[in-house]
């Protein structure tokens, strides 16, 4: 059975949040309660100009007065989270407001809180803005629940891609950390292959990932959901997964009925089974990772290290610039790929700058894939757009990086190593092996109040555990501290 939202007039939706029944609202302003039911489902208009519409409001205020308006006035302030709502005055002038017209919040008529009534479906929006609004929506319903409830998360390409707009992301965000810090539980699955919007924002992912309320999984083998599906367990489901092949893959359907939601949480944790935990015991791993490089504060041989990857060596922002233009990117996808490319690349290389440092590239696989391919693509990490390094661009790319590199370090502590198969790693630093992404986690985190670790890929294997054993045994006053460490990184890549 299908329900149009516009039946959640905003009285339903006040009424619901305060746990008011339609027969107790007709009790109180002295009404039959058919009236209220017309009301609330909108066969009946109900605004300024009713002569009950102020008792109405009276009797909500007065039901709430024992808790001195605080159920009231947590709802008003989600709705207006501008207004300041602090007395019954202020409370009644924004529930008039939000009363006398369709839809404030969103301007539009939908709600992310469905019908009391367990309808299967509930068609909810169909486009990127009503997209933004539900799932701002969503966070203020999680907020509004008495911790801890089970939130789940897990986005297509394509809602995955609204992250890149500014003005929502940096709402989003506030609001998850916001559920995080209320004590609510989340899980939210990302895509290994494209992890742009994961980390918009560096401190912001940390922040969510040292949080053991916050459970974050990747997926393998470079998959990308191809649906969506947010899960408020117990209370609403949101997802792509049935629509109907006529729709569009942005028309999201709304469910509350219990046993599609069961079903719902159901197919997200089928879901985890393709996954890993970005951190295999939440912030753990995290705190004894920088645990054990607190052991290490004296070791001069500091932590940076770069694999077999150009592309995550720095370049100037002109020349990164210069490469979008060439990939034909608009000015909001180059402003974006650009502010991503210094959060992840130029911004925590320049961190380092007070710091000796080795970065160690090895140069065999580059100048490999330099010679035998006319064109090479750049790792989803900047844009879901596809960034391709033209052959005529090579030469320019790599000169840059050798200029970025020599121009923004002194000379007196650093150096460039060069490396191939048949040359030993550098005896003065420090290696840390990645296979996948929660390992860059690992090394930003340490990095924001130690050393900085840059890493290699798993071509190094073999000689970075030759080269962990003999370094362990030159270190005797460190030895416990960097013995600890060794284990660590090793359990990390089992």
């Amino acid at each position: 059975m299908h329900t149009n939202l516009k039946s959640a007039s905003p009285l339903s939706t006040l009424l619901k949040h305060l746990h008011i029944s339609s027969l107790a609202l007709a009790q109180g302003i002295h009404v039959d309660p058919s009236l209220v039911s017309r009301w609330r489902n909108g066969k009946r208009k109900f605004g300024a100009k009713s002569t009950h519409f102020r008792r109405v409001i009276d009797f909500i205020l007065d039901s709430d007065a024992s808790l001195d308006y605080q159920n009231v006035i947590s709802f008003l302030r989600g709705i207006f989270p501008n207004k300041k709502i602090a007395s019954r005055q202020d409370a009644f002038k924004a529930i008039y407001l939000f009363l006398s017209q369709p839809d404030p919040y969103f301007g539009h008529a939908s709600y992310s809180l469905p019908s009391t009534a367990h309808s299967t479906t509930l068609e909810l929006i169909s486009g990127d803005k009503e997209k933004e609004s539900a799932l701002i929506n969503l966070m203020e319903q999680v907020l509004s629940c008495e911790p801890p409830v089970r939130l789940m998360l897990m986005f297509s390409e394509e809602t995955d891609g609204l992250m890149e707009r500014d003005d929502f992301y940096d709402t989003w965000i506030e609001c998850l950390k916001a559920v995080i810090d209320a004590g609510h539980e989340v899980h939210y699955i990302y895509s290994n292959s494209n992890i742009r919007s994961n980390i918009v924002n560096l401190e912001n992912f940390l922040f969510l990932c040292q949080k053991s309320n916050f459970n974050g999984y990747y997926l393998h083998q470079n998959t990308i959901p191809s649906f969506d599906l947010f899960l408020l367990e117990g209370h609403v489901m949101f997802t792509n997964l049935a629509s109907s092949p006529k729709k569009s893959k942005s028309v999201l359907f709304c469910c509350s009925h219990p046993d599609v939601i069961d079903r719902g949480v159901h197919q997200y944790e089928n879901m985890l089974t393709l996954c890993s935990p970005l951190f295999r015991d939440n912030s753990s791993e995290v705190n004894q990772i920088i645990n054990a490089l607190h052991g290490l504060r004296n070791f001069r041989s500091h932590i940076y290290l770069y694999g077999s990857s150009v592309f995550i060596l720095p370049v100037s922002a002109a020349t990164f610039a210069g490469l979008l233009e060439l990939n034909h990117f608009s000015p909001a996808e180059k402003h974006a790929a650009l502010a991503r490319y210094d959060t992840l690349i130029s911004a925590p290389f320049n961190r380092a700058s007070n710091y000796s440092f080795n970065i160690i590239l090895n140069t065999d696989n580059i100048l490999h894939s330099f010679k035998e391919s006319e064109q090479v693509f750049f790792p989803k990490l900047f844009s879901s757009k596809e960034i391709v390094i033209p052959k005529s661009y090579y030469q320019i790319y790599l000169n840059d990086i050798l200029e970025t590199l020599t121009e923004n370090k002194s000379p007196a502590n650093s150096t460039i190593s060069l490396v191939t198969k048949s040359l030993p790693i550098s005896q003065n630093v420090f290696v840390y092996t990645v296979e996948n992404m929660y390992t860059y986690v690992y090394s930003d985190v340490a990095s924001t109040e130690y050393d900085r670790l840059f890493f290699t890929d798993t071509l190094f294997n073999g000689e970075i555990y030759q080269y962990l054993d003999k370094f362990y045994h030159s270190l005797p006053e460190e030895s416990s501290s960097f013995h600890r460490l060794v284990l660590l990184l090793s359990q990390l890549l089992e």
